[in-house]
């Protein structure tokens, strides 16, 4: 067991806790309060949870090879980065659709088409 990968897991877990929801309440209230654009709010909001789901996934990512062989270290990194992809994903149409800006996820859906082809390839080459 990597006692040090295990550590850094825990802490980053813990992050993505704070990051999500304390960071949330507490410092971006006043952009909810001010005249920007709805726009521009939702592509910080898309912007901030994507940054925890990245500590989210670093930190389960480090547990578990915390106490994996380095051989295997390899399969898990393509997987981990295809977790952040796939994560990116969700967070970005999530929170398009929890406020119901279909529009706006018309007008990128040929770029969510690519990265869906970027995750197939990656899946492919640990998979075969």
């Amino acid at each position: 067991m990597n006692l040090f990968y295990l550590i850094g897991g825990i802490i980053s877990l813990f992050l993505s806790v704070a990051h999500a929801f304390w960071g949330e309440k507490n410092l971006t209230s006043d952009l909810k309060s001010s005249n920007v654009p709805d726009e521009t709010i939702i592509s910080y909001s898309i912007s901030w949870h994507q940054i925890s789901k990245n500590l989210l996934v670093t930190g389960v990512t480090l547990v578990i090879i915390s106490f994996l062989d380095l051989i295997i270290g390899f399969d898990i990194l393509a997987l981990f980065i295809t977790i952040q992809i796939i994560g990116n994903i969700l967070v970005y149409s999530l929170i398009l659709i929890i406020k119901k800006k279909s529009e706006l996820f018309k007008k990128t859906l040929p770029q969510l088409l690519i990265f869906t082809i970027m995750v197939v390839f990656i899946l492919l080459g640990i998979f075969l």
